[in-house]
């Protein structure tokens, strides 16, 4: 803010420029800096990012003669609006004719606002008369807080001469986040003309604080150094940050120079906000995140969601929009903010990838995306940036592996305890490994079942459990069935060592529907056991038969293995001197298994078929000699 402070000699050249101020640097960066200018105050003569422009001449319009408030809207080259509040305030004198007003010229530009104000005789000391300028900021009515506000005031001493009309200038500036520090804008100037604070004050005037500056009043043969429309008189305050409301005080000090309070000073005038800087520290940020983890094909769609959160202090408000630079799909026009984001607020975007056949070969789709906020169609590199965000879709190359085993098969199943017969089973367990860099989904098993010493099983595999499951990335599912023997199995290969195996293999699916199949896994065990066969025989009478008594003999044959005895046939090697004894008449007297598994075509002294624990029995007759009764057989 420049403040032109004017003695009434000097409001002849009104018109002469502003002081040419170029040492304060404008942040940039993620920070949004905002500039009320006049012609190259700053360095503000052109347009910058995140720059705001005020010309009280059209924005707003001053009203003359106004003091105020008198209220506005800055906007920043990205949109984004700071509302300020100006007023003047005089005490104990009157104003200048036709003042305050803003006039093209007067300051050498229309962006200041010119007050000129004549204390009353007598009035000529500190605090008697005062001008006050005081410029606050605002966002949805809620005072804001800058982070640096600094102003020129330009030349407080133009010319002093000593004369006990002439005046000697005091400024005080406060803020209501502390007060601002001083300091000289020509600090190498040997001919200096404004005392700084903290000082002893100039003359008779008692000490002046940090805050404060006055100008240099020498009484007696040595004038006071002048300093005639150059910068030798002219100070920077430079506001500390949280500071929403500045105010400089500009009053005379004359009569406390000379210690007479009858003095009738000269008026003295002010040019307020010529120009200013106020910085902010504006920023957004950008999450990105896809839909889908994988993609399968050429043709697949991946759907990217951009959150954008205001990180700033100021909302984005309905003037604005939001375009998302995406290095993949390109830029992307966000919904119209229906809306102000308020601080910490967001607005979700949305873009669609197709994949293309490069990347079905490729091991991933990466995407790099920032957010940009601005106005109308400005382009993207112009606009405020969020940080870069980076998402990455692989290709799905879904893999597994199968392992299965066998368990000892039962024994307390079937008819047969301590043996494995028909009814016994054999448990599989099957343990699929996820190897690929997917999830795989409907992962189920295949397995004909096992074959025995080479013969396909006619026994019953039963269902696997679970029937199929999703395996995570990197993770295992068991699967297990159980078989149960039929007698055949048996039959095939019990005693045979690894006599019963068998082959399984698994697939599944990825999301995309990539297959994906195991190796073939086989497992391998053995029926303990084999053909066992015992034979009893008993005689209807044993004790001291006469000759001539027919005897019958009675054979019982039980299948004491686990496999199937065929063709059975008895013989009997007999003592006797009469005809030997032929069994016959087989007869099955036992049946522990399943009905019907020992059979017999025809009664003709052979059992064809005898099951594991089935009894047959045969009979025989013989008649008693003499001869058999003489030796003692």
């Amino acid at each position: 803010m420049d403040l032109i402070l004017l003695s009434r000699d000097k409001i002849n050249n009104l018109a002469k420029p502003l002081l040419n101020f170029r040492n304060f640097s404008l942040l940039r960066g993620g920070f949004t800096a905002f500039c009320i200018s006049s012609a190259t105050l700053f360095g503000c003569s052109y347009s910058m990012a995140g720059e705001f422009n005020m010309n009280l001449g059209a924005n707003p319009d001053w009203p003359a003669g106004s003091n105020g408030p008198v209220t506005f809207t800055l906007t920043d080259e990205f949109g984004f609006e700071l509302d300020g509040s100006a007023t003047i305030n005089q005490t104990g004198g009157a104003p200048v004719a036709g003042f305050p007003l803003d006039e093209v010229g007067f300051f050498g530009t229309s962006t200041s606002i010119g007050a000129i104000w004549d204390s009353n005789a007598g009035s000529s000391g500190i605090g008697e008369a005062t001008n006050t300028a005081t410029l606050s900021f605002s966002s949805g009515g809620v005072a804001f807080p800058t982070d640096g506000i600094s102003f020129v005031i330009s030349d407080i001493d133009s010319v002093d001469n000593n004369s006990t009309t002439d005046r000697c200038d005091f400024i005080t500036a406060t803020g209501n986040a502390g007060n601002p520090t001083l300091s000289l804008v020509n600090p190498a100037s040997a001919a200096t003309s404004v005392r700084i604070g903290p000082a002893t004050g100039s003359g008779a005037t008692g000490p002046i604080a940090a805050n404060q500056a006055q100008c240099i009043y020498n009484t007696g043969a040595t004038a006071s150094p002048g300093s005639t429309g150059d910068d030798n008189g002219s100070i920077l305050v430079s506001y500390p940050a949280g500071t929403s409301s500045a105010t400089i005080l500009y009053d005379e000090s004359i009569e406390n120079v000379l210690g007479n309070n009858n003095l009738n000073a000269a008026a003295r005038g002010i040019g307020i906000w010529a120009s200013s800087v106020i910085t902010v520290n504006q920023s957004i940020s950008l999450a990105k995140t896809a839909d889908v983890p994988s993609y399968a094909n050429a043709g697949d769609t991946i759907n990217y969601t951009y959150v954008v959160t205001n990180d700033g202090p100021l909302p984005i408000n309905t003037n604005q929009n939001i375009q998302i630079n995406d290095d993949q799909i390109g830029f992307i026009n966000c919904p119209a903010i229906a809306a102000d984001i308020p601080v910490g607020g967001t607005q979700t975007c949305t873009g669609t990838y197709t994949v293309t056949a490069g990347d079905a070969s490729a091991p991933n789709v990466v995407n790099v995306a920032t957010a940009g906020v601005g106005t109308g169609t400005q382009p993207f590199a112009d606009r405020l940036q969020s940080n870069s965000d980076t998402a990455t879709v692989i290709r799905e190359i879904p893999a597994i592996t199968l392992s299965k085993s066998s368990g000892v098969p039962s024994v307390a199943a079937g008819a047969l305890p301590g043996l494995t017969d028909a009814g016994d089973t054999i448990a599989y367990s099957y343990t699929v490994n996820n190897t690929g860099n997917v999830p795989i989904q409907n992962v189920t098993i295949t397995d004909p079942g096992p074959s025995f010493n080479g013969n396909a099983g006619t026994g019953s595999l039963s269902a696997f459990t679970p029937a199929s499951a999703t395996i995570p990335l990197g993770g295992s599912q068991v699967f297990t069935a159980t078989y149960t023997l039929s007698q055949q199995d048996v039959d095939n290969s019990a005693g045979i060592t690894n006599g019963v195996s068998n082959t399984a293999s698994s697939t599944g699916q990825s999301v995309g529907g990539v297959t994906a199949s195991s190796n073939n896994s086989t497992a391998q065990t053995t029926i303990t056991g084999g053909p066992n066969i015992t034979v009893t025989k008993t005689a209807s009478d044993d004790t001291n038969v006469p000759a001539g008594v027919t005897v019958t003999y009675t054979y019982t044959v039980t299948n004491t293995g686990n496999q199937t005895i065929s063709n059975i046939n008895l013989t009997d090697a007999h003592g006797g001197s009469g005809p030997m004894p032929t069994p016959s008449n087989e007869t099955l007297t036992t049946d522990v298994g399943a009905t019907g598994d020992s059979t017999d075509a025809a009664v003709n002294g052979s059992w064809d078929s005898l099951a594991p624990g089935d009894q047959v029995t045969f009979t025989a007759n013989y008649t008693v000699t003499q001869n058999d009764i003489d030796t003692l057989q």
